[in-house]
Protein backbone atom coordinates (compact mmCIF):
# COMPACT_ATOMS: atom_id res chain seq x y z
CA UNK A 1 0.00 0.00 0.00
CA UNK A 2 0.93 3.86 -0.99
CA UNK A 3 1.60 5.70 2.24
CA UNK A 4 1.76 9.28 0.65
CA UNK A 5 2.64 12.45 3.29
CA UNK A 6 1.81 15.75 0.75
CA UNK A 7 2.29 18.90 1.10
CA UNK A 8 0.43 21.67 -1.17
CA UNK A 9 1.62 24.26 -2.58
CA UNK A 10 -1.57 25.24 -4.47
CA UNK A 11 -4.31 23.27 -3.68
CA UNK A 12 -6.46 24.92 -6.54
CA UNK A 13 -4.32 23.54 -9.35
CA UNK A 14 -4.95 19.82 -8.30
CA UNK A 15 -7.96 20.14 -11.10
CA UNK A 16 -5.08 20.38 -14.05
CA UNK A 17 -4.72 17.15 -15.61
CA UNK A 18 -1.01 17.38 -16.58
CA UNK A 19 1.61 17.58 -13.97
CA UNK A 20 5.18 16.89 -14.38
CA UNK A 21 6.33 14.72 -11.36
CA UNK A 22 9.59 14.25 -10.41
CA UNK A 23 10.68 11.26 -9.14
CA UNK A 24 14.10 11.58 -6.19
CA UNK A 25 15.44 9.16 -4.74
CA UNK A 26 18.54 10.14 -2.32
CA UNK A 27 18.90 13.70 -0.72
CA UNK A 28 21.09 14.69 -3.73
CA UNK A 29 19.15 15.49 -7.33
CA UNK A 30 20.69 16.52 -10.42
CA UNK A 31 20.56 20.45 -10.46
CA UNK A 32 20.38 19.67 -14.58
CA UNK A 33 17.22 17.09 -14.12
CA UNK A 34 15.64 19.75 -11.97
CA UNK A 35 16.07 22.92 -14.16
CA UNK A 36 14.68 20.92 -17.10
CA UNK A 37 11.38 19.70 -14.93
CA UNK A 38 11.13 23.38 -13.93
CA UNK A 39 11.41 24.27 -17.79
CA UNK A 40 8.93 21.65 -18.92
CA UNK A 41 6.64 22.24 -15.93
CA UNK A 42 6.54 26.11 -17.30
CA UNK A 43 6.12 25.18 -21.02
CA UNK A 44 3.08 22.77 -20.42
CA UNK A 45 1.68 25.46 -17.49
CA UNK A 46 1.28 22.62 -15.54
CA UNK A 47 1.88 22.31 -11.52
CA UNK A 48 5.15 19.83 -10.57
CA UNK A 49 4.93 17.49 -7.94
CA UNK A 50 8.10 15.85 -6.15
CA UNK A 51 7.89 12.61 -4.99
CA UNK A 52 10.77 11.62 -2.38
CA UNK A 53 10.90 7.76 -2.81
CA UNK A 54 11.39 5.59 0.49
CA UNK A 55 11.98 2.39 -1.34
CA UNK A 56 10.27 -0.28 0.63
CA UNK A 57 12.30 -3.09 -1.17
CA UNK A 58 16.08 -1.73 0.44
CA UNK A 59 14.14 -1.09 3.68
CA UNK A 60 13.03 -4.40 3.55
CA UNK A 61 16.86 -5.73 2.90
CA UNK A 62 18.25 -3.59 5.34
CA UNK A 63 15.84 -5.41 8.02
CA UNK A 64 17.31 -8.57 7.49
CA UNK A 65 19.48 -9.78 10.01
CA UNK A 66 22.05 -11.09 8.06
CA UNK A 67 22.44 -6.77 6.72
CA UNK A 68 25.55 -5.02 7.22
CA UNK A 69 26.72 -1.78 6.75
CA UNK A 70 30.05 -1.20 4.90
CA UNK A 71 32.25 1.77 4.55
CA UNK A 72 32.84 3.80 0.85
CA UNK A 73 36.43 2.95 1.84
CA UNK A 74 35.64 -0.82 2.89
CA UNK A 75 37.33 -0.68 5.91
CA UNK A 76 34.67 -0.45 8.21
CA UNK A 77 31.49 -2.59 8.49
CA UNK A 78 28.50 -2.90 11.14
CA UNK A 79 25.40 -3.96 11.34
CA UNK A 80 22.50 -1.27 9.51
CA UNK A 81 20.70 0.44 12.00
CA UNK A 82 17.28 0.68 10.39
CA UNK A 83 16.18 3.46 12.75
CA UNK A 84 19.22 5.43 11.49
CA UNK A 85 18.09 5.08 7.80
CA UNK A 86 14.86 6.18 8.30
CA UNK A 87 16.19 9.22 10.55
CA UNK A 88 18.85 9.89 6.95
CA UNK A 89 15.56 8.99 4.90
CA UNK A 90 13.54 12.34 6.21
CA UNK A 91 16.31 14.09 6.63
CA UNK A 92 16.96 14.12 2.97
CA UNK A 93 13.52 14.49 2.19
CA UNK A 94 13.45 17.54 3.80
CA UNK A 95 16.33 18.80 2.14
CA UNK A 96 15.08 17.68 -1.11
CA UNK A 97 11.45 19.65 -0.62
CA UNK A 98 12.87 23.15 0.50
CA UNK A 99 15.05 23.23 -2.17
CA UNK A 100 12.55 22.51 -5.23
CA UNK A 101 9.91 24.39 -3.60
CA UNK A 102 12.46 27.11 -3.79
CA UNK A 103 12.73 26.72 -7.26
CA UNK A 104 9.33 26.28 -8.18
CA UNK A 105 8.97 29.43 -6.52
CA UNK A 106 11.26 31.18 -7.98
CA UNK A 107 9.59 30.34 -11.40
CA UNK A 108 5.73 30.64 -10.69
CA UNK A 109 4.90 27.15 -10.77
CA UNK A 110 2.27 25.51 -8.41
CA UNK A 111 4.43 22.64 -6.57
CA UNK A 112 3.33 19.74 -4.51
CA UNK A 113 6.32 17.28 -1.89
CA UNK A 114 4.95 13.91 -1.33
CA UNK A 115 6.49 10.45 0.47
CA UNK A 116 5.93 7.39 -1.42
CA UNK A 117 6.91 4.12 0.19
CA UNK A 118 6.74 1.43 -2.28
CA UNK A 119 8.34 -0.21 -4.74
CA UNK A 120 10.33 2.36 -7.26
CA UNK A 121 8.63 0.50 -10.42
CA UNK A 122 5.40 0.33 -9.02
CA UNK A 123 5.67 3.98 -8.08
CA UNK A 124 6.83 4.83 -11.83
CA UNK A 125 3.66 2.81 -13.28
CA UNK A 126 1.60 4.91 -11.36
CA UNK A 127 2.89 8.37 -12.73
CA UNK A 128 2.56 6.58 -16.12
CA UNK A 129 -1.00 6.22 -15.75
CA UNK A 130 -1.75 9.41 -14.41
CA UNK A 131 -1.09 11.40 -17.58
CA UNK A 132 2.07 13.33 -16.44
CA UNK A 133 5.61 13.95 -17.51
CA UNK A 134 7.76 11.66 -15.30
CA UNK A 135 11.33 13.19 -14.53
CA UNK A 136 14.30 11.04 -13.15
CA UNK A 137 15.85 13.58 -10.72
CA UNK A 138 19.17 11.55 -10.66
CA UNK A 139 21.36 10.09 -13.59
CA UNK A 140 19.80 6.90 -14.79
CA UNK A 141 21.21 3.37 -16.05
CA UNK A 142 20.41 2.30 -19.96
CA UNK A 143 19.39 -0.22 -19.04
CA UNK A 144 16.72 1.59 -16.51
CA UNK A 145 15.99 4.13 -19.59
CA UNK A 146 14.56 1.20 -21.75
CA UNK A 147 12.52 0.10 -19.08
CA UNK A 148 11.27 3.73 -18.21
CA UNK A 149 10.37 3.97 -22.35
CA UNK A 150 8.83 0.18 -22.29
CA UNK A 151 6.33 1.74 -19.22
CA UNK A 152 5.65 5.21 -21.01
CA UNK A 153 4.87 2.87 -24.27
CA UNK A 154 2.70 0.75 -22.71
CA UNK A 155 0.70 3.77 -21.11
CA UNK A 156 0.34 5.53 -24.03
CA UNK A 157 -3.45 5.25 -24.24
CA UNK A 158 -3.34 6.83 -20.85
CA UNK A 159 -1.95 10.06 -22.22
CA UNK A 160 1.09 9.97 -20.46
CA UNK A 161 2.85 12.50 -22.56
CA UNK A 162 6.80 11.12 -21.53
CA UNK A 163 9.72 10.68 -19.48
CA UNK A 164 12.50 13.30 -19.28
CA UNK A 165 15.97 10.79 -18.34
CA UNK A 166 19.39 12.22 -17.68
CA UNK A 167 22.65 10.59 -18.00
CA UNK A 168 26.10 10.43 -16.41
CA UNK A 169 27.30 13.05 -18.37
CA UNK A 170 24.53 15.88 -18.19
CA UNK A 171 26.00 19.04 -17.86
CA UNK A 172 23.62 21.72 -19.59
CA UNK A 173 19.97 22.18 -19.55
CA UNK A 174 20.06 25.57 -21.32
CA UNK A 175 20.00 26.02 -24.94
CA UNK A 176 17.76 25.26 -28.21
CA UNK A 177 15.40 22.21 -28.31
CA UNK A 178 16.93 19.44 -30.37
CA UNK A 179 13.95 17.28 -32.30
CA UNK A 180 14.90 13.66 -33.74
CA UNK A 181 12.53 13.07 -36.29
CA UNK A 182 12.80 9.58 -37.66
CA UNK A 183 9.51 8.82 -38.90
CA UNK A 184 6.63 10.93 -40.88
CA UNK A 185 3.58 9.24 -38.54
CA UNK A 186 5.22 10.91 -34.96
CA UNK A 187 6.36 14.74 -36.44
CA UNK A 188 3.44 16.20 -35.29
CA UNK A 189 3.65 15.00 -31.68
CA UNK A 190 6.76 15.39 -31.43
CA UNK A 191 6.85 18.93 -32.48
CA UNK A 192 3.79 19.69 -30.13
CA UNK A 193 5.47 18.92 -27.40
CA UNK A 194 8.72 20.57 -28.19
CA UNK A 195 7.53 23.38 -29.00
CA UNK A 196 6.19 23.82 -26.15
CA UNK A 197 8.80 23.56 -24.15
CA UNK A 198 10.95 26.09 -26.59
CA UNK A 199 8.24 28.95 -26.53
CA UNK A 200 8.49 28.61 -22.90
CA UNK A 201 12.53 28.67 -22.54
CA UNK A 202 12.57 31.48 -25.58
CA UNK A 203 14.99 29.16 -27.00
CA UNK A 204 15.05 27.95 -30.86
CA UNK A 205 14.42 24.57 -32.41
CA UNK A 206 17.00 22.45 -34.06
CA UNK A 207 15.42 19.56 -36.04
CA UNK A 208 17.52 16.20 -36.82
CA UNK A 209 15.90 14.47 -39.24
CA UNK A 210 17.36 10.99 -39.48
CA UNK A 211 16.30 8.18 -42.22
CA UNK A 212 18.60 5.56 -44.23
CA UNK A 213 17.27 7.42 -47.51
CA UNK A 214 17.40 11.30 -48.82
CA UNK A 215 13.81 10.38 -50.01
CA UNK A 216 12.54 9.38 -46.66
CA UNK A 217 14.40 12.35 -44.44
CA UNK A 218 12.62 15.09 -47.43
CA UNK A 219 9.49 13.27 -46.49
CA UNK A 220 10.06 13.39 -42.74
CA UNK A 221 11.65 17.13 -43.08
CA UNK A 222 8.34 18.69 -44.94
CA UNK A 223 5.95 17.14 -42.23
CA UNK A 224 7.88 18.60 -39.73
CA UNK A 225 7.96 21.92 -41.34
CA UNK A 226 4.31 22.31 -41.72
CA UNK A 227 3.10 20.90 -38.03
CA UNK A 228 6.25 23.96 -37.09
CA UNK A 229 4.21 26.17 -38.92
CA UNK A 230 3.50 29.07 -36.20
CA UNK A 231 4.52 27.20 -33.11
CA UNK A 232 7.98 28.65 -32.65
CA UNK A 233 8.77 32.07 -31.96
CA UNK A 234 13.27 31.71 -32.15
CA UNK A 235 14.90 30.09 -34.51
CA UNK A 236 14.20 26.61 -36.24
CA UNK A 237 17.19 24.89 -37.83
CA UNK A 238 16.95 21.36 -39.81
CA UNK A 239 20.08 19.11 -39.67
CA UNK A 240 19.55 16.07 -41.86
CA UNK A 241 20.98 12.68 -40.34
CA UNK A 242 21.95 9.59 -42.30
CA UNK A 243 20.89 7.00 -40.14
CA UNK A 244 22.23 4.20 -42.24
CA UNK A 245 25.12 3.21 -39.92
CA UNK A 246 23.44 4.32 -36.80
CA UNK A 247 21.65 7.36 -34.94
CA UNK A 248 22.77 7.72 -31.86
CA UNK A 249 26.20 8.76 -32.78
CA UNK A 250 25.17 11.61 -35.26
CA UNK A 251 22.87 12.93 -33.15
CA UNK A 252 25.28 13.10 -30.04
CA UNK A 253 27.49 15.05 -32.57
CA UNK A 254 24.52 17.59 -33.62
CA UNK A 255 23.45 17.75 -29.90
CA UNK A 256 27.07 18.99 -28.75
CA UNK A 257 27.55 21.45 -31.85
CA UNK A 258 24.23 22.93 -31.46
CA UNK A 259 24.75 23.37 -27.68
CA UNK A 260 21.18 21.50 -27.22
CA UNK A 261 19.45 21.72 -23.80
CA UNK A 262 16.84 18.95 -24.17
CA UNK A 263 17.06 15.98 -26.87
CA UNK A 264 13.27 14.99 -27.56
CA UNK A 265 12.99 11.27 -29.47
CA UNK A 266 9.90 9.39 -29.72
CA UNK A 267 9.58 6.02 -27.29
CA UNK A 268 9.50 3.18 -29.99
CA UNK A 269 11.70 4.88 -32.53
CA UNK A 270 15.35 4.26 -33.49
CA UNK A 271 16.87 6.04 -30.38
CA UNK A 272 13.82 5.22 -28.01
CA UNK A 273 12.84 1.59 -28.12
CA UNK A 274 14.03 -1.47 -26.19
CA UNK A 275 17.52 -3.16 -27.61
CA UNK A 276 18.04 -0.13 -30.02
CA UNK A 277 20.82 2.40 -29.48
CA UNK A 278 19.02 4.45 -26.61
CA UNK A 279 21.71 3.19 -23.82
CA UNK A 280 24.56 4.10 -26.26
CA UNK A 281 22.72 8.04 -26.00
CA UNK A 282 21.86 8.20 -22.75
CA UNK A 283 25.55 7.52 -21.70
CA UNK A 284 27.16 10.16 -23.35
CA UNK A 285 24.39 13.00 -24.27
CA UNK A 286 25.52 16.15 -22.42
CA UNK A 287 22.06 17.32 -21.70
CA UNK A 288 18.35 16.04 -20.57
CA UNK A 289 16.76 13.60 -23.04
CA UNK A 290 13.06 13.42 -23.24
CA UNK A 291 11.38 10.08 -24.27
CA UNK A 292 8.21 11.32 -25.62
CA UNK A 293 5.02 9.11 -26.21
Amino acid sequence: MTEMAETSRNRDSRSRRTGVVVEVRSGRPSPIALAAAIRLARGLEAEMRSHFLEDQELISLASLPCAREVSFSGRRTGAVSLERLRRELALASASVEREIARLARLASIPFQFGILREERWQAIESACRSGDVLVFAEPMTGEDAERAAACVLAHDSGGVLGCVCIGPQARREQGPVLVVLDAVATADRLIERASLVARAAGGGVTLAVAAETAEERRAIAEAARAALAGKVSGTVEVASVDASRGTAGPVLDLARRASAGLVVVAVGGRLGAHGTELRPLLAALDCPLFLVS
